[in-house]
């Protein structure tokens, strides 16, 4: 037999050679410990029974020839990194597990499809990182939070789909190829058509209410971040937010060249007390066409009084 078997536990594969790419874990095993067939750069093929329920840390990491993986919908343990540097595995199938545990597809170059369970909860740092081969990610609803550097260097990454459940986000998470983010809420899909790295975790953050990370906070805005007015809710964060990129916010907003958005954004953003700010901000970014407009606005909505900054 090609198992080292201790009760229910296999504690390693000694059948590795050219003769014998696939290996059969038998019936009754529980558990597959930590790095039982790590480097078996023969294996292409590997049958998980459905009595296995723990498949502990590093376990088929640097199987360099594994082509794809089916876990068990009774496996609902899954450790560390057990997938890492698997360079051939193109697709994989999850149980029915809670958490994605760090570094599980770690440098799989040639990963291009991953099927999520619906039982996720969380998935966690540098789970898909460096996965060249992926170009899209579909979360499915109930996931609630993606750890920091989760996709970095997913370098042929193009789409990802988030869901509503969606409430932290970790910072480095998505690679600069990402120009499309599809996501929920309130019952409502849309899909953003990304002005930049920052803008990703921005429009998430601030449609949802969640946590991001502090980094980030300085990201480009979006069009979609003003249908979180629409909904009056916690406007005391939205509105702040809004005028602290209140450049950015219009400059989209003069893209759009719809009048009646823009007036009742202007009218929502725009005081006596925060105007003169924005203006000098639309000057330090040279952002003439917002300057212009905000002065305007000045000279039309309040009483024109010199403003507090010197040129």
């Amino acid at each position: 037999m090609d198992f080292l078997l201790n009760g229910g536990i296999l504690q390693s594969y000694t059948g590795d050679s050219p003769e014998h790419p696939v290996a059969e874990i038998p019936w009754g095993v529980r558990t597959i410990a930590a790095r039982a067939f790590e480097n078996c750069v023969h294996l292409k093929e590997v049958f998980i029974p459905a009595t296995v329920k723990f498949i502990e840390s590093r376990a088929f990491a640097g199987c360099t020839a594994l082509e794809k993986i089916d876990i068990p919908r009774t496996a609902d343990s899954v450790g560390m990194y057990v997938f890492s540097d698997c360079i051939r595995l193109r697709e994989a199938r999850l149980g029915r597990m809670l958490f994605l545990e760090e570094g599980m597809f770690f440098q799989c170059r040639a990963l291009e499809k991953i099927i999520f369970p619906e039982s996720l909860k969380i998935i966690r740092s540098r789970a898909f990182q460096g996965c060249t081969s992926l170009k899209q990610a579909v979360i499915l609803e109930g996931v609630q939070e993606i750890e920091s550097r989760v996709f970095q260097d997913c370098t042929s990454l193009e789409k990802v789909i988030l869901p509503e459940s969606i409430r932290k986000i970790g910072n480095s998470n998505f690679p600069d190829t990402l120009h499309q983010l599809h996501y929920c809420f309130h019952g409502n899909c849309y899909v953003s058509e990304l002005m930049g790295y920052f803008s990703i975790i921005e429009t998430i953050a601030t449609l949802h209410g969640i946590f991001y990370h502090p980094s980030l906070r300085n990201g480009a805005m979006h069009p979609l971040l003003f249908q979180k007015l629409h909904f009056h809710e916690d406007e005391e964060t939205i509105i702040p937010l809004l005028r602290q990129n209140s450049c950015t916010a219009f400059e989209v907003l003069l893209k759009e060249n719809n009048p009646d958005r823009i007036s009742e954004i202007a009218g929502i953003l725009l005081t006596p007390e925060t105007i003169d700010a924005m203006i000098l901000d639309a000057i330090e970014k040279k952002s003439y066409a917002v300057q212009s407009f905000l002065t305007d606005y000045k000279y039309r909505h309040f009483t024109f009084r010199p403003p507090d900054f010197h040129l």
